[in-house]
């Protein structure tokens, strides 16, 4: 999900993608000058990046995850393999004390 790729050997330095995403994924590397995907878990896969780079440099990717809702508590591998067949997550909720 989000921002895949910069392909360096295009990328002019321009510094635009850092300039327009909404989510400030990217960050300018000061060592070699290159922009550099720093927040990925941000990135919203709005493509912004990628419409408005000048060289073409920057791939999003169209997929997006999918995630299932857990609790934050006990996660174990005992719970999650409580998963239904659609990977809703029901059968895990029922589990908890606070479940149907």
């Amino acid at each position: 999900m989000g921002v895949k790729h910069i392909d360096y050997e295009t990328c002019t330095d321009c510094t635009i993608c850092v300039k327009v995403c909404p989510t400030d994924v990217f960050r300018m590397d000061p060592q070699s000058g290159h922009p550099m995907i720093q927040y990925l878990a941000d990135c919203m896969s709005c493509f912004l990046c990628e419409r408005d780079c000048p060289e073409g440099s920057i791939y999003v990717t169209p997929d997006r995850e999918s995630r299932v809702p857990m609790a934050w508590a006990d996660l174990s591998s005992s719970r999650i393999d409580k998963l239904d067949e659609s990977g809703t997550g029901r059968k895990f909720w029922k589990l908890q004390p606070w479940g149907e």
